[in-house]
């Protein structure tokens, strides 16, 4: 109530846009005896993640990936890859199997891996 009055919503909100006040919290704060809640702390940055090899070959990953089927068979295409993660190298290998890819299709890639960074020093 106003003067006696019952003052409505939207001539709050009129007035308020007639002075240039909106609706935030900063107007709300000019307000004598309102307490605003406080405002939410910024979340710190979480580190980036990193991987690190202390030797050659410390440190490899091995993934595989379907790529899909062969068009008029039922065999499915699985690309195996090998990652050295202190230089990024890759090396991959596509092998045709009929369902499931296998754990040896991807061990395989090792002995490959080890023997090229070898040669690489």
């Amino acid at each position: 109530m106003w003067g006696g009055q019952a003052i409505s919503p939207g001539g709050v909100l009129k007035v308020q846009h007639r002075h240039w006040i909106g609706t935030s919290q900063q107007p709300l704060s000019r307000v004598v005896g309102y307490a605003s809640p406080p405002e939410p702390e910024p979340t710190p940055a979480l580190p980036e993640p990193h991987l690190e090899a202390c030797q050659a070959g410390g440190l490899v990953k091995l993934d595989c990936f379907r790529i899909g089927r062969l068009t008029g068979t039922n065999v499915r295409v699985w690309r195996y890859t090998a990652i050295y993660v202190s230089s990024s190298y890759t090396w991959a290998s596509a092998q045709v199997r009929p369902l499931n890819p296998l754990a040896r299709s991807a061990s395989a890639l090792v002995p490959r891996l080890a023997q090229e960074v070898a040669e690489a020093g």
